[in-house]
């Protein structure tokens, strides 16, 4: 979906919040995601590795002023998963759909990072 065509809460409904729930976040977790622009598989394909580290790190500091959230280390990777599964989908050409990507398919391409 075009970033610019979705809905102004851009966490109800939306693909990438709920693959990352799959992969262990909480639903306020994965909201942060989005909540600092990342709504879509598009979009956290295209963060580099240093971003992507960056933007963890930041939503363990802060939400909203408080204590941050915790993502849990193997979250952590399943997310690093995800991206490197869907960079691959995108440089092969082959479709890279977030609604079937889960803890199996994280743990088959960690391998593959290996």
């Amino acid at each position: 979906m075009d970033p610019a065509n979705m809905p102004a809460n851009t966490w109800d409904g939306n693909h990438l919040k709920a693959a990352l729930v799959r992969l262990g976040l909480t639903d306020v977790a994965a909201r942060e995601f989005m909540e600092n622009g990342v709504v879509s598989i598009q979009q956290l394909r295209m963060l580099t590795e240093t971003a992507l580290t960056r933007l963890i790190k930041q939503i363990h500091r802060d939400n909203n002023g408080g204590a941050g959230l915790q993502i849990p280390f193997m979250s952590q990777q399943y997310i690093q998963a995800l991206k490197f599964w869907a960079q691959r989908q995108h440089t092969l050409g082959l479709p890279y759909d977030v609604d079937t990507f889960d803890i199996a398919d994280a743990i088959y391409w960690i391998e593959k990072m290996q």
